[in-house]
């Protein structure tokens, strides 16, 4: 300490001044300092998470060989700490997919969160640019049960019915809201369910129809005034979701071997040649909450020791 400093402190009609103000200067910026460290590591987690998980499903760049291919950027806000421990990509939320899934994201509806999707999945998710399109490809393997089964496919029977409500509830006063972008038209593709009556294919394996899948389809105004369009369609494939997403800037016209349900198939044909296991992991919370609680119905049956 300085000589300065020691003869600051020697006054005693200064040293209490001088605690006052160290006091209340801890007590402003402590909890500044400790909001900057803790959004300093949650950034640094967002940075260090910010990839696609791509197995054991997906299309890739390498899936294009004959196109100018660049894996597309994970945009931050669409990770989520929801979904397992740690951030991870949420796969309602990257452009291409978003649409299909408009009541869980903001595009200028509700949050009714019709579409429960399973949690317990083993999922593939990845975002890739061929020449200017961008396409997302998402894959859903629920654990404990299948998509194809009548029980299961209750909840695909329930997002087809949404999406064939997508042109009243992503256009009209409701895109009044705020929203990442401005959705100039929305339609579905696809047979009409609502039609026919959801009700009545609640108890029955999921069927795509004539086309064998069922859509989305948006024309949308972003953030910097560019316009796009996006195809998001998606099938049940062995028991489980492929969904695959193109978006189109206005003014590009894409390859014919671009076209969403072509890309659907391939998708489809990869999770096929590696059907997915609809078993719940060993190591997974729900396999061990069920080890745990059928251990303590053994232990208190009448030959658990004393």
């Amino acid at each position: 300490m300085s000589s300065v400093l020691k003869r600051v402190f020697a006054n005693p009609r200064v040293t209490p001044g001088v605690i006052v103000v160290l006091v209340i200067a801890t007590v402003l910026i402590a909890p500044r300092v400790a909001d900057a460290v803790s959004d300093a590591r949650e950034r640094r987690a967002i940075e260090l998470a910010r990839h696609w998980t791509p197995k054991p499903w997906a299309l890739t760049a390498a899936d294009f060989a004959d196109h100018d291919t660049e894996e597309l950027a994970v945009d931050p806000g669409w990770m989520t700490d929801q979904r397992g421990p740690g951030w991870n990509v949420d796969p309602f939320s990257p452009d291409g997919i978003a649409p299909l899934f408009y009541d869980r994201v903001q595009l200028g509806t509700t949050y009714d969160d019709d579409w429960e999707l399973e949690m317990d999945a083993t999922e593939a998710v990845s975002g890739v640019r061929v020449d200017e399109v961008d396409v997302y490809t998402y894959v859903s393997a629920p654990w404990g049960r299948s998509y194809s089964d009548p029980e299961g496919a209750f909840d695909v029977w329930d997002l087809q019915e949404n999406a064939a409500r997508i042109g009243q509830n992503l256009v009209g006063w409701k895109s009044e809201r705020p929203e990442p972008h401005k959705v100039l038209s929305a339609g579905y593709i696809g047979d009409r369910v609502g039609a026919r009556g959801l009700s009545h294919s609640f108890d029955k394996p999921f069927d795509g129809g004539d086309t064998g899948y069922f859509g989305v389809t948006t024309h949308q105004r972003g953030g910097d005034g560019s316009q796009f369009r996006t195809t998001t369609i998606a099938t049940v494939v062995e028991g489980s979701l492929a969904v695959v997403g193109v978006v189109v800037p206005d003014g590009v016209e894409p390859s014919a071997d671009l076209e969403p349900a072509l890309l659907l198939e391939r998708l489809s044909a990869e999770v096929r040649a590696d059907p997915p296991s609809h078993t719940v992991p060993s190591d997974s919370p729900q396999q061990v909450a069920s080890s745990i609680g059928t251990s303590a119905v053994l232990m208190s049956g009448p030959s658990a020791p004393a």
